[in-house]
């Protein structure tokens, strides 16, 4: 097997804005640097710099007639979570899920057979930690070609957006949705997150067709002022992104929105319609959250916050079907 050099690797790396070598890894990061110095600045984001490293809807996608890959990647701990996961699909078929599911940094090493011919390869990557790439090998005589993408899709959010709790992160709402819509996806979610203008870069290096906004659920539980927040972090993200689609999806259903509600905190169902009002003063599209995910306590994981597996594959065929609608 001949091992593919990371020049030809970073072409098929898709989901990361900065894409470097050190020490002989292959390093992906899917924040700009301002962005995690903000992270780091941050009181409420104390926890969350390794969060931003973390390899959220990160995939390697090309077309190949090998009949063979190996890779080895070093993981590191970037959440609370444990699911550390590579899935990895052929012509859309999953043929392999490698990893562990322990919170500790480790070590991935992937070894997968395919069937004979020119096929479509994707690996995604673990959503809730770091992987840095040590090597990548294919057939000798194979042929390596980055697969392209009909859109590019930005997404932001919260730790739903980011993957909690996947055990497969290719079922995540957010790599649903990109593989539906064909989308070389960049995720920006990340856990604990809510409507905060300062965390987006004016500068980043990423053109989307598609921007999807996913916060609320973080802003009303922490009883923060989401009606001002959230129009500072709309007006900011039209003039970033001018003449884009943008879409607005509102919270999905927690378990706890009655019993967490105080005369401090606005009915968990209100937030819908603030910020379906907000939305409105920008042209900005909304997807009602609340009936993407129902409340039957197996599409959760046992904070009945997260969803599983079972509740993302529900988030991500009722969204899409939602955006279907919104023309997309």
């Amino acid at each position: 097997m001949k091992i593919i050099n990371f020049d030809l690797l970073k072409s098929a790396v898709n989901g990361a804005l900065r894409v470097y070598e050190n020490e002989n890894k292959l390093i992906l990061r899917r924040f700009t640097l301002k962005q995690e110095e903000f992270f780091k600045k941050t009181l409420n984001y104390v926890d969350k710099p390794s969060k931003a490293k973390a390899s959220t809807s990160m995939v390697i996608d090309f077309i190949s007639n090998t009949n063979r890959i190996e890779f080895s990647a070093k993981t590191f701990v970037s959440s609370t979570r444990t699911p550390c996961f590579f899935d990895v699909y052929q012509d859309g078929e999953l043929i392999a899920h490698n990893g562990y599911n322990i919170k500790k940094d480790g070590s991935v090493n992937v070894k997968v057979d395919f069937k004979q011919g020119e096929k479509r390869i994707k690996i995604y990557l673990p959503c809730l930690f770091e992987a840095q790439f040590e090597n990548f090998l294919i057939d000798d005589e194979a042929t390596f070609v980055r697969y392209e993408h009909s859109m590019k899709w930005l997404f932001l959010g919260d730790s739903i957006t980011q993957g909690y709790v996947a055990d497969y992160p290719s079922r995540t709402y957010a790599n649903q949705v990109a593989n539906a819509f064909d989308a070389n996806a960049v995720n920006q979610s990340i856990g604990g997150a809510y409507f905060m203008a300062e965390d987006l870069d004016e500068d980043v290096n990423f053109n989307p067709d598609i921007v999807t906004v996913a916060y609320g659920t973080n802003d009303w539980a922490h009883g923060y002022d989401i009606e001002n927040n959230a129009n500072k972090y709309f007006e900011k993200l039209v003039k970033i992104f001018p003449n884009k689609k943008i879409i607005c999806i509102t919270p999905i259903w927690r378990g706890d929105m009655d019993i967490r509600e105080t005369t401090e905190t606005m009915p968990f169902e209100q937030v819908q319609g603030l910020l379906k009002g907000i939305c409105k003063k920008f042209n900005i599209d909304t997807v009602d959250g609340s009936k993407l995910v129902d409340g039957d306590f197996s599409n959760f994981i046992e904070d009945r916050l997260h969803p599983n597996d079972k509740g993302f594959d529900q988030y991500a065929k009722n969204l899409i079907k939602e955006l279907k609608a919104l023309g997309i």
